[in-house]
């Protein structure tokens, strides 16, 4: 069973969400709290043990941190008084896709109720935590999935005819609209529903998941740490896997490592049939991949197919592109660290690949095929994970509008 809590929201006043969807939440509240003194910050840093001479770049997000609260005592940040489930609906590409946030102690992260299925990046950890420290508040929901559930469903479409709270435009134009959900029948319709599902799974967010429990972990060695103290939760959005929209990440790599362009094209030959293509190609099918190289465009497909094994991670495109050119050929080996491979999202489309290309800043390109929703479950069922980057899933929610203190 799964444990998703109603909880405390904080929300901006309702003047305050059209700047929200042009800035990010730590500039909006910074360009609101403008006099935090010196004397604050140094008290601030030394509370969570931050020494501002080895580390000024954080002074930023404990400004972040102090102005946050400042806001919520100034009334310009709401906290609701009563817990409360909050449901965001998102007209994604002229369909209506709707998540319910709650809270999840991080004991189902830790004890396998909430199942991840993608590696993280060591750097991009060790600086969420800092960051985390910080500011000490959640303000950006990770993204949680599970097998379609009927009754959440039914509680969902009744809800959704009401009036929202909340209803605006994002910067790139797609509507969103927002339910505080705290009637003391609903809110234990929702618990009790949600109990009746194994396990959820991790869409998007693996590395705020992963440095929030160091965190919560961190704080709790400390001692007189509570189970339930706020800082032992995240706050979470939770999609049924119906309504998810699963992208690919593109990968971009620096060089050729010790290859001229023919005898890299050489040795990719042995895995691949290589054909040139005149325009863009972005697959559409599993162990096919478009590769940008020296402003021309290939069609890959993968020859080996037949001697994959059955383990699911092996499957993934990325995988079969990771084991074959980037280990194989390029010997990348440490992808957790490495600065020779960087990644871009299908969301975003093919031009800037191209673009970084052209410039000089990478060598090549490659497109994959977008991971299924059955894959991710598989692979996480399995306790394996995917390679980092490999799948950007959709919609996403603008930061800010629900955040909850950790302290």
């Amino acid at each position: 069973m799964t444990k998703v809590k109603a909880f405390n929201g904080v929300r901006p006043q309702k003047e305050m969400v059209e700047e929200l969807m042009l800035h990010q939440f730590d500039h909006v509240i910074l360009s609101k709290q403008k006099d935090i003194g010196d004397e604050a910050i140094r008290q601030r840093a030394e509370l969570v043990g931050y020494d501002l001479q080895e580390n000024p770049q954080l002074e930023y997000f404990l400004k972040v941190g102090i102005g946050y609260r400042n806001m919520i005592e100034e009334g310009g940040l709401i906290v609701d008084e009563k817990p409360a489930y909050y449901l965001f609906g998102i007209n994604w590409e002229n369909h209506w896709l709707y998540g319910i946030v709650g809270a999840v102690h991080y004991s189902d992260y830790w004890n396998d109720k909430v199942k991840k299925h993608e590696d993280t990046l060591e750097q991009n950890e060790a600086e969420l935590v800092k960051i985390t420290e910080a500011i000490d508040f959640n303000f950006n929901p990770v993204m949680l999935t599970y097998p379609d559930h009927e009754q959440l469903d039914h509680i969902v479409e009744q809800i959704a005819l009401r009036k929202e709270a909340y209803s605006y435009f994002s910067e790139e134009n797609v509507e969103h609209k927002i339910w505080i959900v705290n009637s003391d029948s609903e809110v234990a319709a929702i618990e009790k529903h949600f109990a009746e599902i194994p396990c959820t799974y991790i869409a998007d967010g693996h590395h705020r998941i992963e440095s929030g429990s160091i965190v919560a972990k961190k704080r709790n060695e400390k001692g007189n740490s509570p189970m339930e103290a706020p800082h032992n939760y995240f706050i979470a959005i939770h999609f049924p896997a119906s309504q998810l929209r699963m992208y690919e990440f593109n990968r971009l790599v620096k060089d050729l490592g010790p290859y001229e362009v023919d005898e890299f094209l050489e040795s990719l030959s042995h895995k691949f049939a290589i054909s040139k293509v005149a325009e863009a190609y972005r697959p559409k099918e599993k162990f096919s991949y478009g590769m940008y190289l020296e402003k021309q465009w290939y069609k890959l497909d993968y020859l080996n197919t037949e001697h994959l094994s059955d383990d699911p991670v092996a499957q993934l495109d990325v995988s079969v592109l990771r084991r074959e050119v980037m280990t194989g050929i390029l010997g990348i080996m440490n992808f957790r660290s490495t600065s020779q491979v960087s990644f871009i999202d299908g969301v975003r489309g093919i031009d800037k690949l191209v673009q970084l290309v052209d410039k000089g800043d990478y060598k090549l390109a490659f497109t994959l095929c977008p991971a299924r929703v059955e894959e991710m479950f598989a692979i996480a069922n399995h306790h394996e994970a995917m390679p980092p980057k490999a799948t950007c899933i959709e919609p996403k929610l603008k930061s800010g509008m629900i955040s909850r203190l950790l302290s």
